[in-house]
């Protein structure tokens, strides 16, 4: 091995150890994960982009009811009254 591929696992080595440690996690889990990623990279990359794109929805749905909210906000008793009357017509569907 030379000295410069020696240097390099040692970088390796030290990184995996820092993610480790950062992550609250084993060192071989850590390790385990970089090899996973290092096979399926695309896989991940995927996995990684679906979830960012279920965590943009949910931020959007969560501004949603925010919005609800806050038009509601003038008469209090506006959430109460459209959650009521959502539910009721929730519980007027029949259940399989």
């Amino acid at each position: 091995m030379s000295l410069r591929s020696s240097r390099r696992c040692d970088r390796t080595r030290a990184s995996i150890e820092e993610t480790a440690d950062y992550l609250d996690i084993p060192v071989e889990q850590a390790e385990t994960a970089v090899r996973y990623d290092a096979a399926y990279r695309d896989e991940v990359d995927g996995w990684i982009e679906r979830r960012r794109v279920i965590a943009e929805r949910d931020r959007e749905l969560w501004r949603r009811q925010q919005d609800v909210l806050l038009r509601a906000h003038p008469a209090e008793n506006a959430v109460v009254n459209r959650v009521h009357h959502l539910t009721a017509s929730v519980q007027d569907v029949p259940h399989r």
